[in-house]
């Protein structure tokens, strides 16, 4: 099953060489360590989400965050408002 995941914040944590990527899921369910695509300014960008993060005790909003590799060309691009699709 896919997702579309909205990136609401942008976080770089560059000792750890990860990026978090911060937002609220769609529609669907994300994995952690799943290929997807950065969604930015009409590009589909490849993107590997490393881990998945739950934000507070209350899921039903929807609220969590990505975890990507600093390295990932899609780090480089992603912003407040993309989307990452799966």
């Amino acid at each position: 099953m896919g997702y579309t995941f909205e990136v609401t914040k942008v976080r770089k944590v560059d000792n750890a060489q990860i990026g978090i990527l911060d937002g609220r899921i769609l529609e669907g369910r994300v994995r952690a360590d799943s290929s997807a695509l950065l969604l930015h300014d009409g590009q589909s960008i490849p993107v590997h989400v490393k881990g998945v993060l739950l934000c507070g005790g209350d899921r039903s909003d929807g609220l969590l965050s990505l975890t990507v590799g600093l390295g990932e060309r899609a780090m480089k691009l992603v912003a407040a408002g993309d989307k990452i699709r799966a």
